[in-house]
């Protein structure tokens, strides 16, 4: 398993600690909790899963994610806060978080169902994590 923009490396160290291969990568953070434990999605030809947790909200572009994550994995499990409908003032909303400016983005379950609306790309919610299963073909030009 890669964990995809994994922050300081806390789900890495907690996956490994569970007995599961799992390597951090993330280029906007120092990885201080996984150290010797880092790797990217072209480490290797496949990934049996690559999980990005609460990273979709600091990007303009999560299909460039997926993207590159389809080409090393089938399976991308991502979590996010799912704004609900009606939208809340931001100013309410605990997960908008003002104060740091990184969240740029913010996700309906609409909006992730179009995400995975592609063809061959299925999203199924769980919580706040939504499992990604992606259609690699697609993605690799066949």
């Amino acid at each position: 398993m890669l964990d995809r923009d994994g922050g300081y490396g806390a789900i890495t160290r907690t996956r490994r600690d569970a007995g599961i291969d799992c390597r951090h990568y993330n280029p906007n953070s120092r990885n201080v909790r996984a150290l010797g434990f880092e790797g990217s999605l072209e480490d290797q030809d496949g990934w049996g899963a690559v999980l990005t947790s609460e990273a979709l909200e600091h990007l303009v572009d999560p299909w460039a994610l997926l993207r590159a994550a389809a080409v090393r994995t089938d399976l991308v499990i991502a979590t996010t806060a799912v704004v609900q409908d009606p939208v809340p003032p931001l100013d309410s909303w605990w997960y908008a978080a003002p104060e740091h400016e990184k969240h740029i983005s913010f996700y309906s379950a609409r909006s992730l169902r179009r995400i995975a609306s592609e063809p061959g790309t299925d999203c199924v919610p769980a919580g706040s994590m939504h499992v990604f299963a992606l259609g690699i073909t697609q993605f690799r030009g066949h």
